[in-house]
């Protein structure tokens, strides 16, 4: 495992498609899953492992076909979530421009996913909650057929 999450760093995610901005967090543990590994059923504490692609998540037809994978392991209170995308960078906050999303618009999104919009050069990045996309994922993996998410 390469822990690249600094203190004052927004994380750079590149999933097959696109490219998201999400804020670090100590808790979280970045991996890298080699070509070809098994996903692991627990994390280090015991506690059951979900697995979830980050880019169909957010896009339907945003799936990556590389081998070698990225994943951020984020600890919940009865299981983790490992969210799986292709690359990962840091990002100063210090120098970012993030904007939260307006109120307007926040309350439209099927889900609380995103946070703001973060100005990345000259790309317009969406700022990605990722701790409330694990506890989707999470939800998901103990929900019963016909529940909602």
């Amino acid at each position: 495992m390469h822990t690249i999450l600094g203190t004052h760093m927004l994380l750079t995610i590149h999933t097959h498609l696109h490219r998201y901005v999400a804020s670090s967090d100590p808790a979280f543990q970045l991996r890298i899953m080699p070509a070809g590994a098994a996903l692991p059923a627990h994390d280090a504490a015991g506690c059951p492992l979900v697995v979830a692609e980050l880019g169909p998540l957010l896009n339907r037809d945003d799936s990556s076909a590389l081998a070698r994978r990225h994943a951020l392991l984020v600890p919940l209170h009865r299981r983790s979530a490992l969210l799986l995308f292709d690359t990962v960078g840091e990002l100063d906050s210090l120098g970012a421009d993030v904007v939260p999303l307006p109120p307007l618009l926040a309350a439209r999104l099927r889900h609380a996913w995103v946070r703001g919009v973060c100005s990345v050069g000259e790309d317009l990045l969406l700022v990605l909650d990722l701790h409330a996309i694990a506890q989707h994922v999470a939800a998901g993996a103990t929900s019963q057929p016909g529940d909602r998410p």
